[in-house]
């Protein structure tokens, strides 16, 4: 491990230490960037670690479709009388469709600021105990579109029960 003196270029630190001979054998020279890229790989890739998570993360994702789509569903079924009288006063299905599906958006969006609540919170404790934690906005915005997914989904479900109803004996 080398430390450069401020100011000092560390591309060219690396380029000089890569091509001098070596009396203790071959050794490869990285920069702290590309040392925590290599780190980060090796965890993600090579341990078995990142396919742990990978795997926690689709049934995470499965978990809360299923649940969000349930819980629309039952929603949707609590209404449905509800439902029928707007049908039967002239809204198109596709018009309670549309409800329902923003009804999911909603379910959605509070979820995501809940979840943005409470990761930030982790993240601070984490922080405070010096846990290295990477988050970047990239991944961010990778869950975002997730849950907007999720959220679509789930209201195409209850929707699609909805459209499926005969609004005849929903009145009854």
């Amino acid at each position: 491990m080398a430390r450069l003196k401020q100011g000092a270029k560390a591309a060219e630190a690396q380029a000089r230490l890569s091509q001098s001979s070596s009396s203790f054998g071959p050794y490869e020279v990285w920069t702290a960037d590309a040392f925590a890229r290599r780190s980060q790989r090796y965890w993600m890739l090579d341990t078995g670690a990142g396919a742990g998570v990978l795997f926690m993360a689709v049934i995470v994702c499965l978990v809360g479709a299923i649940v969000t789509s349930q819980s629309l569903k039952a929603v949707v079924a609590g209404s449905a009388r509800e439902y029928a009288v707007l049908n039967a006063l002239g809204v198109s299905r596709a018009a309670l469709g549309r409800v329902v599906v923003e009804q999911a958006c909603w379910i959605g969006g509070l979820g995501f600021v809940l979840a943005a609540l409470a990761s930030a919170v982790l993240l601070s404790i984490a922080y405070s105990y010096r846990v290295p934690v990477a988050l970047n906005l990239s991944a961010v915005l990778a869950c975002g579109f997730l849950v907007a997914v999720l959220s679509l989904l789930s209201g195409l479900g209850a929707m699609r029960s909805l459209l499926r109803a005969d609004p005849a004996t929903l009145l009854r």
